[in-house]
């Protein structure tokens, strides 16, 4: 009699934890437009002297175009 109500237990937790999975896989919106932050994005240009990638906003440029991560690494390449 026990394994009967154990198992009768089992098959209401399955179905419960089943339930509440489809309701909120109804609730999500299926297609929903991405989001401007995530779609919009920035072209990162390397620094002339260490290597390391810096987005095009911050990177510092010298006289002849060259990217730079700080203005140390763009002097220390004697174009200011």
């Amino acid at each position: 009699m026990k394994l009967v109500f154990w198992l009768i237990l089992a098959v209401a937790v399955v179905f419960v934890i089943r339930n509440k999975n489809k309701a909120a896989q109804k609730s999500a919106p299926r297609n929903a437009p991405p989001s401007p932050h995530a779609a919009a994005g920035e072209a990162m240009l390397c620094c002339a002297h260490c290597g390391i990638y810096v987005p095009e906003s911050e990177a510092l440029r010298n006289a002849i175009g060259a990217a730079y991560c700080s203005s140390e690494h763009r002097s220390r390449d004697g174009a200011v």
